[in-house]
């Protein structure tokens, strides 16, 4: 956004000139959801009042604080542009993408656990009854090495998606990166526990509290050999060790619910979960939600997404002192 330089000795009106801001009211947002773009999409008129719920929520469940700004100055003589971006600590990301067949995608990523921002797993099966109702779901666990960033080379030319609508746009990038994943996990997991793919609706409290049930600890016997023993038969022993060693509390720590694909028998991800077992009973704590379909099935999503948010200890909570401040 540009801003036209002031003769001197005149002040920039607060009301009118004020630093560009990138942060929009939701009066806003309903004059955005109005957009011929949207409405070719499929997106209803209850879609702002349903993305403002979805705000409210999260704004409850964890407020949002304010961290500082960032002011990005490119000079000119006649028109310089600055850029004002307001820093926001808040642990979720959303983005929504529509696109010209119709369809339309959603993203609700998570940066950070909180351990108040968890639901039962009968929560999340009722949830998933409302958001994707008649579509064939699975319990999915299996080890897996979780990487904060998953590098993938492409050819000249190809380019590396900025967004949720270009990332969905090129359906090779998703597949690549998920086989990146894939092969990283192989590398130091595989063999070592069994993949577990149920119907999402058989699965049983009891059986997530015994696949995330906490192992405390192992007895270790540790050999040290000269580090300059080349040879596996003569090496000579330096020194052995007993000790009890700390390895991962639960077998399986990470869940996803993945949806069989109408127009082939393949399955995607949609939901990742993380289950803790602390306290003898699994509850789930929220990673992230990836969903495209119809506009009409997001704007369903983003519905009962919320009040499935809404049973988190952290937004109760949260309520509460709203109510009663």
């Amino acid at each position: 956004m540009s801003l036209e330089s002031e003769p001197r000795g005149q002040e920039i009106d607060p009301e009118n000139r004020s630093l560009a801001r990138q942060e929009r009211s939701f009066s806003e947002v309903e004059a955005v959801a109005r957009n011929r773009d949207l409405e070719a999409v499929g997106f209803s008129p209850l879609f702002p009042s349903r993305l403002k719920e979805l705000n409210d929520t999260l704004v409850i469940l964890t407020p949002p604080r304010s961290s500082g700004f960032n002011i990005k100055l490119t000079p000119g003589a006649v028109n310089p542009v600055i850029d004002f971006e307001r820093k926001v600590d808040m642990p979720f990301d959303i983005e929504i993408a529509g696109y010209e067949t119709g369809n339309a995608a959603i993203r609700i990523y998570v940066k950070e656990l909180l351990l108040g921002n968890y639901v039962e797993l009968t929560d999340i099966q009722d949830f998933a009854r409302q958001a994707f109702p008649d579509r064939e779901l699975k319990f999915h666990a299996e080890p897996r090495v979780e990487f904060s960033d998953v590098h993938i080379r492409r050819r000249i030319g190809e380019k590396i998606p900025r967004d949720l609508y270009e990332e969905t746009k090129d359906e090779r990038w998703i597949e690549d990166t998920d086989e990146a994943t894939r092969k990283g996990t192989e590398r130091f997991l595989q063999g070592l526990l069994p993949t577990i793919d149920e119907d999402l609706y058989g699965v049983t409290q009891e059986e997530l509290n015994r696949l995330t049930y906490p192992h405390e600890g192992a007895s270790v016997d540790i050999t040290f050999y000269r580090k300059f023993d080349t040879n596996q038969r003569k090496r000579r022993v330096s020194r052995k060790e007993s000790m009890l060693a700390s390895v991962g509390r639960q077998l399986y720590d990470t869940f996803t619910i993945n949806i069989r694909n109408v127009d082939r028998g393949t399955y995607r991800k949609i939901l990742t979960f993380y289950a803790d077992n602390t306290f003898g009973s699994a509850y789930c704590i929220f990673r992230q939600l990836d969903f495209m379909g119809k506009a009409e099935d997001v704007e369903r999503v983003i519905e009962e997404f919320s009040k499935l948010m809404q049973k988190t200890p952290y937004y109760r909570r949260g309520l509460r002192e709203q109510q009663n401040p």
